[in-house]
């Protein structure tokens, strides 16, 4: 071990030392260190042998480097004199993987955040944080990090681009009678008091006894530089106080494919322009998804609830703030959820402790709603607070309670019957947009329909043509205002499976489903009248593995398709079957008609894409 001064910054300028220890340094640069193998046992006594200094447990100051298998663990029961922190990634451009941490020593513990976390706790705080990133494009990869200390699992304070990946962060829980059946102790001294609202340690809660998962801060002070962009994918984080708590950075950031299990404060938080998608969380003891106060703005969360019983009541199950947030939940594998837990716009836990802690500010400094859409497909019942605003909310639950201004709901029980018609016949005009790929932009179908509409009721239909040859539902998410949006549409085609499946463009079922969800969600957000119709296509199958035309899973994504279509009740025109069959019956004119098993002819539309398409919408008259 050694001890050394580091420098403390406010921006670019240096505002004093920083006096630190450190056991393990690494400061070389462009090293590679293999470590697999090696178990380091740190006896806690270490903690409290450099007197008032900050200590780091293992340092890289370094650049470049690659240090793999780093197995660390705390014995003992000795807390830091100061704070500790047993992984500190300083340096620029590393890389850390496969790193096993396991925490322990801090004072107090035992009862999470309750007698305070800041310069205003109760009780003297010595922290012991796991794992912190300051540096610039850092990688952090297949790191597992349990702490049975206070303090963050991975947290970042002026840390740049960072890559959280494959990881694993687990904590302790504790409920609150437990703490209260104590006869001696640091919660005991002190009252059982909280610096937590009512201000008063109550039974019958449960409480993590770390911080946060995987967390930002705005600032770091040892780097003099502001944290900003964060990626967390393929992540699961377990019972620690928030899952992964993001919106503190310069963003955008993105959370993709995480689990959250057991958390107390939130599962999930970003800031604006975030993106959470493929992630779940049971919110067994709080929120699923929580906005850190009104600031945050167009984020698109897409995010599956698990099912989870608890004895703790959760208060809210969604804390919706902010601005122009497209949002959809759905239950996990189509499980129900046994207890209803409200889905709130314009309050959140945030806002209860700061107006617990100052009670005469103004709530909107911490909470609010504006402009923000929500899919809900949980069964769970919603609530738009005083201060929500120009929400809406698509919903599968007939609970809706509404104190904000001018919310709009939704139902997704839709008949299937088109939409289109009905409103054409009742004298409407209306526009359709019809968003795909070449199958559309050069499908003779397009023209069939609109021709059909004229015919049938002239003057009244617009068809507007957004196919794209070559491009998937990724070229549609990027240019969805463009090609959708600006157009107003009232009734709006998709088909990109037909290139979602393509091989070369590495695009998953999971992944083309976000897509399509964040298509379907940004046009009822704006237009929520608006009918959207799925389709299939041809089977594709011509090509071998290897083409630059093979299509892989195909069937996978026409299914998700038709499973989109039935959990949201919208119309499906599944030209798969059709095709296959002929296919398998008709060879010779199957391939005269899509020569490629892709692109269907003139003739090919007219025998079979069309009559199916004007039947299925209910168009008068023949084809």
């Amino acid at each position: 071990g050694q001890e050394l001064d580091l420098k403390l910054y406010k921006g670019d300028t240096p505002t004093g030392d920083y006096p630190a220890a450190v056991l393990i340094l690494f400061s070389g640069n462009h090293s590679r260190y293999d470590l697999t193998g090696t178990e380091i046992r740190l006896d806690t006594q270490l903690h409290q042998a450099f007197g008032k200094r900050k200590l780091f447990e293992v340092l890289v100051t370094g650049n470049h480097n690659h240090i793999e298998g780093l197995k660390v663990r705390d014995i003992g029961d000795h807390v830091p004199t100061e704070s500790a922190i047993m992984l500190t990634v300083m340096g620029d451009h590393n890389t850390i993987r496969k790193a096993d941490l396991f925490i322990h020593g801090s004072s107090p513990y035992g009862y999470g955040h309750l007698l305070g976390k800041g310069s205003g706790a109760l009780v003297p705080l010595r922290k012991h944080s796991s794992f912190l990133v300051a540096g610039k494009n850092t990688k952090v990869l297949e790191c597992r990090v349990v702490t049975h200390g206070f303090g963050h699992g991975i947290v970042m304070q002026g840390a740049v681009d960072t890559l959280i990946k494959d990881c694993y962060v687990e904590g302790e829980m504790r409920t609150t009678d437990d703490m209260l059946a104590e006869k001696s102790g640091p919660a005991f001294e002190a009252g059982f008091k909280s610096d937590y609202p009512p201000g008063q340690i109550v039974p019958g809660q449960i409480k993590c006894l770390a911080e946060d998962g995987i967390r930002t801060y705005e600032y770091g002070k040892l780097v003099g530089r502001r944290t900003e962009r964060v990626v967390v994918e393929n992540c699961t984080i377990r019972n620690m106080r928030s899952g992964v708590c993001l919106g503190f950075e310069k963003g955008p950031s993105r959370i993709v494919d995480t689990t959250v299990i057991g958390s107390q404060e939130r599962g999930f938080s970003i800031g604006t322009g975030g993106v959470i998608e493929g992630c779940k969380g049971d919110a067994m003891y709080g929120p699923l998804l929580t906005f850190l106060g009104p600031k945050a703005k167009n984020c698109r969360i897409d995010l599956e609830l698990m099912p989870a019983t608890s004895k703790f009541p959760v208060p809210r199950l969604l804390e919706v703030n902010g601005r122009g947030h497209v949002i959809t939940v759905r239950r996990h594998e189509g499980r129900e959820r046994p207890e209803e837990v409200p889905m709130v716009f314009g309050e959140s836990d945030w806002g209860d402790i700061h107006l617990f802690r100052a009670p005469d500010s103004d709530p909107r400094k911490y909470s609010g709603a504006v402009d923000c859409v929500l899919t809900n497909l949980t069964g769970m019942p919603v609530v738009f607070s005083e201060l929500a605003e120009n929400c809406v909310v698509v919903t599968d639950s007939g609970i809706i309670r509404d104190r904000g201004k001018n919310n709009k709901v939704m139902k997704t029980e839709m008949k299937h019957r088109s939409q289109l018609v009905r409103n054409l016949e009742a004298g409407k005009p209306q526009t359709v947009v019809t968003l795909g790929t070449s199958i559309t932009e050069n499908g003779a179908w397009v023209g069939d329909l609109a021709k059909a509409l004229e015919t049938a009721y002239p003057g009244q239909a617009t068809v507007l043509n957004s196919g794209a040859s070559g491009k998937n539902s990724n070229y549609g998410v990027e240019h969805f205002d463009r090609l959708v949006i600006s157009k107003k549409p009232d009734t709006l085609f998709i088909e990109y499976s037909i290139n979602d499946c393509v091989d070369r463009f590495d695009l998953s079922v999971e992944k083309a489903r976000r897509n399509l969800e964040y298509m379907i969600d940004g046009t009822l957000a704006r237009f929520p009248q608006c009918e959207i119709i799925l389709m299939t296509m041809t089977p594709g199958n011509k090509y071998e593995p290897g083409h630059r035309s093979y299509r892989k899973d195909i069937e996978k994504h026409y299914a998700m398709y038709r499973a989109v279509a039935k959990e949201r009740g919208f119309l499906l025109i599944d030209h798969y079957p059709k095709w296959c069959a002929l296919q398998q019956s008709d060879p010779a004119q199957f391939s005269r008609y899509v020569p490629d098993t892709i692109h269907p002819r003139a003739e090919g539309n007219a025998a079979v894409v069309s009559p199916v398409i004007i039947h299925a919408l209910g168009i008068p008259g023949s084809f």
